[in-house]
């Protein structure tokens, strides 16, 4: 017959069922199996499938056509919606992608990482100011000047590649709170447009930071003093005490000391650092009786100290007069000493540690300093002489081969003087004279002594560096007594030592002024020398970049960088430099190059690089690339594709019924239900299961061929009995004419089917070694039966219904047999059985078992690809027949 008008196709799954095939008749959309003509029915009992049941009774009338507030319906408006949506958002979103600044991460993506600040601190270098940001040392113009080895290490040959150090001093106080730590990067290049970075950190030296970012709070005069005061200066450790640091720009004059003409001073027991004097005490004619607060204001232009009770006391010092709450004296009790002379600022600092190089200064004040003890030692001549004047009061003989001494007549010379009896007391007197020849005393911290914002005097009479002098009183009025001594290496004593620490044996004269001389130290100021060549001699233009640390050490600035750190050589984004340096400057001219006069771009008069070259307001950057616009018009050209093709139908609704109707299976050949088991976690239980739910969705009053389809991919033969047991159960359900057994086996189906519909794989699978009774009664139908028995309906039956029992109760017993014990069939051989209702014309229900031979193949097998067996190689079995192979 000729096909309908509007044929349908459609794909209907059932409970736990395998895939539905629907097809039509004119066989356009055969998917599954090949059309059957309607002789070639396995029943041979109807000659179409529109007589396979001849029913009169009709289902619900529907119609086929849209439907208003529905479900379907809705959804169709959503899709629209969401189609409109999309034709207006997709064309603004290829736009965006192209006019919408690039996200900041990816900013110079095209050359290697370089830390980059945030946009809102980019402004640090526009600030104007005067001089350059940072001051870089000249580039040298002589040839001796340059380096042309760094080439060698490159390249293995030298070239007339070259670098040289490079000093460099940071100068832009308004970084003061910005940027805590900033590193110095070194940037080089030959034509101001292509950069390279030739130094950084690693290069730098005597710090690998700019430790201050102005001239005014990075230079500094600095002093560290003696490990030790001077022995008589220990009172000072005991009572309350005010140190001064005195700075002078103009050198001190020393005190008049009285003249000593007598020979034998030196043999003439009198003050020494090993005598335990009081200071308190009256001192000597020649002894220095300190400095008054007129004598300050004389020799001192500038002043600072501290206060209070020193090495770890914890008497109040705030109550002391002119002593603040930190130790520290007031400036105006300073200012009141020097009226009108104060050129900068002093502070004292005490070390933590006297014995060791570096000074590592305490944040405590004075009374918290720990004090320490020295020792004064006398020299070995001195020593010598006094045991010798000893010997010679005892009337003792001098040592053999001492020379004679003035003011000792017959000291010296005398051979074998000195008997072997008076050796054990020589030795016994050593011992004695090694204490007296060594005195221990408490000592004052060791001193750093720092001069900041030095103002030097309007006069030409100046010292090139100011010197410093410790002066200690016990009160401000003075006297003020230095508590160090210049080294005198004529002296019988050696320095003064902290205990433990190696006694300095060679010492040299030096004078107080050089001794007491301070150094100046720029805190702001690195010396670069890199290892990488900044070029070919020539044009050279050098840029200093001063890079904060908190953008350096951020690892989000390093995603393609190894250990975070710069590459020497590596290429760099040319200006503007304010997105990456805090501070910025540069240097221009001819490196190495004597003769080289020829004016460059952006180079001013005094050798520096315009900074409107170097610094600007940053671009933003946007994805304006040709990458980017090609990639933009494969989409718009998708997009137009899209939607020339769903715009025609979108807007057509589409035409279903709501409900079913017996009607719209006229149109088809037949229904496939394909249940599949395999050889895994699937056995008889599984199966059971499976084809319940599959015969469950038979349709009311079908008008083609519904068939279920089981595969068994095991080829085992109990899958194959038991589901012949099913089939016994189908054909024992009542039958009394007419529909009466479709009704009867849909009632009784859908039933059993919600008995089983909760079976999971745990508790039916191939891995159950026995079911569990309860499981076993719902799955064998025992409940099914046990309920539907007390349907009015179904209690008529009778002794009808004892078949349907006998054909359960077979069911159950072979399930519950061997539960999962399988036995494989003949390999090479297909097994197919089909299932026909006693009646045929009752329902359009089939049932078919397939089970495709599983034949052992040959090792010869051709794979394709080396994936897939492309041609199959397999091996007959002995004396095989057609009929016995597959």
């Amino acid at each position: 017959s000729a096909p309908p008008s509007r044929p349908l196709n459609r794909i209907v799954r059932g409970p736990r069922a395998g895939t539905v095939a629907a097809m039509q008749r004119d066989g356009l959309q055969e998917a599954v199996l090949s059309r059957e003509t309607p002789e070639s029915d396995a029943d041979g009992t109807e000659s179409d499938g529109s007589s396979a049941i001849g029913s009169s009774v009709k289902g619900a009338e529907t119609h086929c056509m849209p439907v208003c507030c529905t479900a379907g319906c809705f959804c169709h408006v959503t899709y629209i919606l969401l189609f409109l949506t999309y034709v207006v958002i997709f064309p603004l979103w290829c736009k965006w992608l192209l006019t919408a600044p690039k996200p900041f991460g990816y900013w110079g993506q095209e050359f290697p990482d370089f830390p980059r600040m945030p946009l809102h601190l980019t402004g640090l270098a526009l600030v104007p100011q005067d001089g350059p940001q940072i001051e870089i040392s000249p580039i040298p113009t002589s040839q001796t000047s340059c380096n042309y080895t760094c080439s060698s290490d490159l390249r293995g040959f030298r070239t007339s590649e070259m670098n040289f150090d490079i000093t460099l001093r940071l100068n832009k106080p308004d970084l003061a709170g910005e940027a805590h730590s900033t590193y110095p990067v070194l940037l080089t290049s030959e034509d101001f447009e292509h950069w390279m970075l030739v130094g950084d950190r690693r290069d730098s030296s005597p710090t690998v930071f700019f430790d201050q970012v102005s001239d005014k709070a990075g230079r500094a005069y600095t002093s560290v003093q003696d490990r030790c005061i001077k022995p008589k200066a220990n009172t000072f450790t005991r009572q309350k005490t005010f140190i001064l640091a005195c700075v002078s720009w103009k050198p001190i004059p020393p005190k008049e000391e009285k003249e000593d003409d007598d020979a034998d001073d030196a043999l003439t027991p009198g003050a020494s650092p090993l005598d335990d004097g009081d200071e308190d005490e009256d001192e000597g004619e020649g002894e220095d009786k300190g400095w008054s607060n007129e004598e300050l204001g004389e020799h001192c232009q500038v002043l600072g100290g501290v206060c209070g009770w020193p090495c770890n006391s914890d008497m109040p010092f705030m109550s002391l007069p002119g002593c603040s709450a930190t130790g520290v004296i007031d400036q105006a009790t300073l200012d009141a000493l020097l009226p009108g002379k104060p050129l900068g600022n002093v502070t004292v600092e005490a070390c933590t540690s006297a014995s060791s190089e570096e000074c590592v200064t305490s944040m405590e004040p004075m009374s918290q300093w720990p004090c320490h003890n020295c020792l004064v030692r006398e020299r070995d001549e001195r020593r010598r002489l006094r045991r010798l004047r000893r010997r010679l009061a005892a009337g003792l003989p001098a040592p053999p081969g001492l020379p004679g001494l003035p003011g000792l007549p017959g000291a010296g010379g005398l051979p074998g003087a000195l008997e072997d009896d008076d050796e054990d007391a020589d030795e016994d007197e050593d011992e004695d004279e090694e204490e007296e020849g060594e005195v221990k005393f408490r000592s004052l911290p060791r001193f750093l002594v720092k001069y900041k914002n030095a103002q030097p005097p309007k006069d030409l009479e100046i010292l090139s560096s100011p010197q410093v002098h410790i002066l200690a009183a016990h009160s401000m009025e003075g006297p003020w007594k230095k508590l160090y001594d210049p080294i005198d290496p004529e002296s019988d004593y050696l320095p003064p030592s902290p205990e433990g620490m190696p006694v300095q044996q060679d010492t040299f004269k030096m004078s107080e002024d050089e001794v007491r001389s301070m150094s100046l130290v720029a805190s702001n100021k690195l010396t670069l020398s890199p290892q990488s060549c900044f070029g070919k001699r020539g044009p050279m233009y050098i840029v200093a970049c001063a890079v904060n640390q908190s953008s350096y050490d951020d690892a989000s600035q390093w995603k393609n960088s190894k250990d975070r750190r710069f590459e020497p050589g590596q290429k760099v984004m040319p200006p503007p430099f304010n997105d990456r340096c805090v501070a910025v400057s540069g240097r221009c001219g001819h490196a190495c190059e004597p003769y080289g006069n020829k004016q460059m771009k952006h180079c001013l008069p005094n050798g520096y690089i315009n900074m409107s070259a170097l610094v600007d307001d940053i671009p933003i950057q946007y994805n304006r690339t040709t990458p980017v616009f090609m990639f933009a018009y494969v989409l718009l050209l998708g997009f137009a594709v899209k939607t020339v093709m769903l715009c025609p139908g979108i807007f057509s609704p589409y035409k279903r019924c709501q409900y079913y109707d017996p009607k719209m299976t006229e149109s088809l050949r037949y229904v496939l239900v394909v249940g599949v088991t395999g050889g895994g976690d699937e056995g008889k239980g599984t199966m059971v299961r499976n084809t319940i739910g599959m015969v469950s969705g038979l349709p009311p009053l079908c008008k083609c061929r519904f068939i279920v389809c089981n595969n068994e991919e095991g080829h085992r033969l109990e899958m194959l009995t038991c589901w012949e047991k099913f089939c016994n159960v189908l054909a024992a359900i009542p039958n009394f004419g007419g529909n009466t057994y479709e009704e009867n086996l849909r009632e009784f189906m859908g039933l059993w089917c919600m008995e089983t519909q909760e079976m999971r794989l745990e508790s039916v699978g191939a891995t159950v070694r026995k079911l569990d009774e309860k499981i076993l009664a719902r799955l064998s139908g025992m409940t099914a039966i046990a309920k539907i028995r007390k349907d009015v309906k179904w209690a008529k039956f009778g002794t009808h219904l004892d078949k349907l029992q006998a054909a359960l109760d077979a069911l159950k017993a072979d399930l519950d047999t061997d539960y999962n014990k399988f036995t494989p069939m003949v390999p090479q051989a297909d097994y197919v059985r089909d299932w026909l209702p006693p009646v045929p014309e009752s329902t359009s229900l089939r049932l078919h078992f397939t089970s495709r031979a599983k034949p052992r193949e040959d090792p010869r097998n051709i794979m394709v690809q080396h994936v897939a067996v492309g041609t199959w190689y397999y091996k007959v079995p002995p004396n095989a027949t057609p009929k016995d192979w597959l």
